[in-house]
């Protein structure tokens, strides 16, 4: 009980001191319990925008087995300013991270740092769509809260979401 309540709190910290290098990403409320596209063919509320079109037929071709566990960010990008944000990622679960950003570009970078900010894993491409741990799902050993940095070298939106499960 003392140690869920140490980890509690040290998440909290973690969550409160991380910064924004870019511009504010507008989360939307996580889909509780979302169906994986396998299960279910609906497309959910949070995926009707262009982006979100894209990123739920990403998500049924790459990681159908998968479900969401993030909430959807969505944002905008500019050169030499990232978009980053804080995901909690447990040690029961593997994870993938899909991002689709407006339109194809070079210089365009997806990085998961570990809880205590050491780069674990990137992608690099200059197509229109990212799939981090797609070759190689996440499996962190320990819960934590993970930060993610999206960078790009041109204007451009952006959205993203954290997909697990218990295998990949």
């Amino acid at each position: 009980m003392r140690q869920n309540l140490l980890l509690g709190l040290c998440l909290v910290s973690l969550l409160s001191s991380c910064t924004q290098t870019g511009p504010e990403p507008t989360d939307q409320p996580a889909a509780p319990a979302a169906a994986a596209p396998a299960e279910s063919a609906t497309m959910g509320p949070e995926y009707a925008f262009p982006l979100g079109q894209r990123l739920w037929d990403l998500w049924r071709t790459d990681a159908p087995h998968a479900r969401p566990t993030s909430s959807l960010r969505r944002g905008q990008l500019a050169p030499g300013r990232a978009a980053e944000s804080v995901v909690v990622l447990t040690g029961v679960r593997c994870y993938e991270i899909l991002a689709v950003v407006e339109h194809a570009a070079p210089g365009l970078r997806l990085t998961l740092f570990d809880p205590t900010g050491v780069p674990q894993v990137h992608v690099d491409g200059d197509s229109d769509s990212l799939a981090l741990g797609h070759a190689e799902p996440i499996c962190p050993g320990a819960p934590g809260a993970y930060r993610l940095r999206l960078e790009a070298d041109a204007d451009m939106a952006y959205a993203l979401r954290v997909y697990g499960a218990t295998s990949l």
